[in-house]
């Protein structure tokens, strides 16, 4: 595990110095590192990448997300998973489903603090160790509030649906983030439900905006009724 976390930092390194010469006239909103997806939609013909690696008791996990902007309220996105972990007691690297999706605006009042959105994705199949037999739908209600200019809460609920019903899942997340000038810290509950049995969690983090278009987040997570966890380090680009 030491090697795969040094080459991450050891690449995080070089493309933070990379990238930092790059500068667009844009804040950048990012639906990482937390578990509730934000209700913003990109821009027309915006492009952002937002990567990460997740570190658990069991497997490793490289993320990464590409969203683009095909009208001002609808974004297309790509999710990949590139998942370390133990297969038959030997350690394995492959990638899990591919997620292609869509997220809609539904409700932005100019007036009102409350936002809404749809999030809607097909998890694909690969035939690999960490992939799943069938493809998935994945669907989310995105709510926030903003309370204040530098506080909000925003919430999520989904159902999963698995072609021939091999899976069926509830989903839901709570996160409440406080901005303080480039500074961004949250808290948050999220959990599911299969089949009668209820895994709930919470985590915490921080994000940093290193430039108006680039921003690095830490996080971490713990089980509440399991014992489950996971390290989050990650970084995203706004394009």
């Amino acid at each position: 595990m030491k090697s795969y976390i040094s080459k991450f930092f050891f690449s995080f390194a070089l493309i933070l110095v990379f990238i930092t010469s790059i500068s667009v006239a844009q804040i950048i909103s990012t639906d990482r590192p937390d578990q509730t997806e934000g209700t913003h939609v990109l821009l027309k013909n915006k492009f952002q990448i937002e990567s990460g690696y997740l570190i658990t008791d069991s497997d490793n996990y490289l993320n990464t997300l590409l969203r683009y902007g095909v009208l001002n309220k609808i974004e297309l996105r790509i999710n990949s998973n590139m998942i370390t972990g133990l297969v038959n007691n030997e350690k394995r690297t492959a990638f899990g489903n591919l997620e292609l999706g869509l997220k809609f605006n539904i409700f932005n009042g100019i007036n009102s603090s409350t936002k809404v959105s749809f999030l809607s994705h097909l998890s694909l199949p690969n035939k690999r160790e960490f992939s799943n037999k069938d493809p998935i739908s994945l669907n989310r209600i995105l709510i926030s509030h903003d309370l204040t200019e530098s506080f909000q809460i925003g919430y999520n609920l989904g159902y999963n649906i698995g072609f021939n019903n091999q899976i069926n899942n509830f989903i839901y997340t709570l996160a409440f983030s406080k901005s303080i000038q480039k500074l961004g810290i949250f808290i948050e509950v999220f959990g599911e439900e299969i089949s009668g049995i209820s895994k709930s969690h919470w985590d915490a983090g921080v994000i940093y905006s290193l430039t108006d278009n680039l921003q690095a987040d830490l996080s971490f997570s713990r089980g509440i009724n399991n014992k489950s966890n996971y390290i989050n380090i990650g970084i995203s680009i706004n394009i």
